[in-house]
């Protein structure tokens, strides 16, 4: 599948939330679903800078939202059926050539999968932490590839 990367639009809100709440209902198991709505985007990711990628028909399949003072990426989704395509580790990328390092972020510590991911791209575990919800990992990435 073909891709770019570019900076959201604030006519991408609307995708971008059903996005956020359709990936999170699909992977999110310690969540309860009926607790998450598309109301969540918009509160989640106030403040920072938001890549998308979006296939060559138009569609967005994926986003990444940053701090970019902190360098800290905050989400990370890729729509559901979109997943294992390179969307993720190409938004990755696309953030070393516009944020300072070190970079960081925090996942939680149940989601397997999501650890395995950051791992493959380079990320170390920094420290383990509680967020008043979830036990999380602190992981960083120090240089790029």
């Amino acid at each position: 599948m073909s891709f770019s990367i570019q900076h959201a639009t604030p006519n991408d809100r609307e995708d971008l939330a059903q996005i956020y709440l359709a990936a999170r209902r699909t992977h999110f198991f310690w969540e309860d679903p009926r607790t998450l709505s598309l109301a969540d985007f918009d509160r989640d990711s106030q403040g920072e800078v938001i890549h998308t990628a979006r296939a060559a028909n138009g569609l967005l399949t994926g986003f990444v939202s940053v701090f970019e003072r902190e360098s800290f990426i905050h989400l990370l989704f890729v729509a559901p059926g979109h997943e294992h395509q390179g969307i993720g580790s190409a938004l990755l990328q696309h953030l070393e050539t516009r944020l300072r390092f070190p970079h960081q972020l925090k996942c939680v510590q149940v989601n397997e999968a999501a650890l395995a991911f950051y791992q493959r791209q380079g990320w170390k575990l920094v420290a383990p932490g509680y967020d008043g919800r979830n036990d999380y990992y602190l992981m960083g990435k120090t240089q790029p590839w």
